[in-house]
């Protein structure tokens, strides 16, 4: 289990170029006042007041003190809130594993957005007018492509059990921020932009020279956002896969296993509801060899009542600490998929089970028919989709957006 933990978590580290200025910034105020002591002392043994003592320049230099030391006050307040950003964020985390206690609760401490997704999140009402006017700008143009190159190295690198934090720019990809055993860990994801999926798969926000993907295009998506090792210390328990909507044998289920087999994952059991009636001897002749004797086949449509029958109470019923549980939902059912959805934000025990949600919410949006949705709705549209996403990721859900 992730618990989700907001309280403050690190503490000032020595930067010698930080405590270099402030050496400095105190160093010029100790020879103001050195120079105001000389001549204060000056005055007081020629008779006069120290103000006559003083010259119109010392008077200004004087008036200036109070000035002074309050900006001493503000840089080092300053110095010290950017070093516990940069302990949090920019040091190398978690890269010896040999200490970890697999038994220990990991706390996640916060989800850091990347600047590529923080411009589209405040600027996304702008936005969602014309995203493409938007992909196409010189700035999101080199971002895709740099983030497309780095996933590409990192999947195709001699070392694939790395994190793919060591391939992608912090302004590109996000990251959440998670602590087990005093030990901080950056978990990758990929941002929330554009149509949030690959930044190819429409044509008309293909940049000129590139190739438009297929809207169905998974190649976006961050699978395992830190490396093997850490992935294992963090879930050392069993691993399992929760498929709502499969579609068939040979869909989403075994691709999820072929992708995170991949990543060094296997999955001890898989579960999968399916509302189409399928011929069961014909679903079972094609359900792969890897994954046959783990999968458990629901087929029935995944209702609203939430009793032990439900998925999400098989999820919790299956759980113990150290679990690693990865859910796609996609029924087709959009205000079905909604109620779900929501029902997860709202349930704190089953946002710390989760290890990964994947799920497609439909939306409207010009160049994008898919959904059959106007692109001028109000409602179901790319605000309220990245407004949603957030929300699960500010609650410390690694949420994906699925297609």
């Amino acid at each position: 289990m992730v618990a989700w933990n907001q309280v403050p978590r690190s503490t000032l580290i020595n930067d010698p170029s930080s405590a270099s200025s402030f050496a400095a910034a105190a160093y010029t105020a100790a020879v103001i006042l050195w120079v105001m002591a000389a001549q204060a002392a000056l005055a007081i043994g020629e008779r006069k007041p120290i103000w006559d003592a003083l010259s119109e320049g010392q008077r200004k230099l004087l008036g200036m003190g109070p000035l002074v030391l309050l900006l001493m006050m503000a840089t080092f307040f300053l110095m010290r809130r950017r070093h516990k950003y940069n302990e949090q964020i920019y040091l190398p985390i978690w890269r010896d594993m040999s200490t970890t206690d697999e038994s220990a609760i990991a706390e996640v401490i916060s989800y850091i957005p990347s600047l590529w997704e923080m411009d589209w999140r405040m600027h996304i009402k702008e936005y969602q007018k014309d995203p493409c006017k938007k992909m196409l700008q010189r700035l999101d143009v080199e971002r895709s492509a740099e983030f497309l190159a780095s996933l590409t190295n990192w999947r195709l690198s001699s070392q694939p059990l790395l994190s793919v934090e060591d391939f992608i720019p912090h302004d590109i990809f996000s990251y959440f921020l998670v602590q087990k055993n005093q030990k901080l860990l950056k978990i990758a994801i990929e941002p929330l932009v554009g149509y949030f999926r690959h930044p190819y798969a429409i044509s008309q926000c293909t940049p000129q020279g590139q190739n438009t993907v297929h809207v169905l295009d998974l190649s976006y998506l961050v699978f395992r956002g830190m490396s093997l090792d850490a992935f294992n210390a963090l879930y050392p328990g069993r691993k399992y896969l929760i498929d709502l909507g499969i579609n068939g044998p040979n869909r989403s289920l075994l691709w999820f296993q072929e992708r995170y087999n991949k990543m060094g994952i296997e999955f001890d059991e898989v579960w999968g509801w399916e509302k189409r009636e399928l011929d069961p001897q014909s679903f079972w002749r094609y359900v792969p060899s890897s994954i046959y004797s783990k999968l458990h086949f629901m087929n029935v449509a995944v209702d609203l009542n939430f009793d032990e029958r439900h998925p999400l109470e098989v999820i919790r019923n299956l759980y113990k600490d150290g679990d690693y549980v990865a859910l796609k939902l996609d029924i087709d059912s959009p205000g079905f998929e909604e109620i779900i959805a929501d029902r997860i934000l709202d349930d704190p025990e089953i946002l710390k089970i989760l290890g990964d949600f994947y799920y497609e919410m439909h939306f409207g949006a010009p160049y994008f028919p898919y959904h059959n949705i106007p692109s001028n709705d109000s409602i179901y549209n790319m605000e309220n989709v990245m407004a949603f996403f957030v929300q699960l990721r500010d609650k410390g859900l690694r949420a994906h957006y699925w297609v």
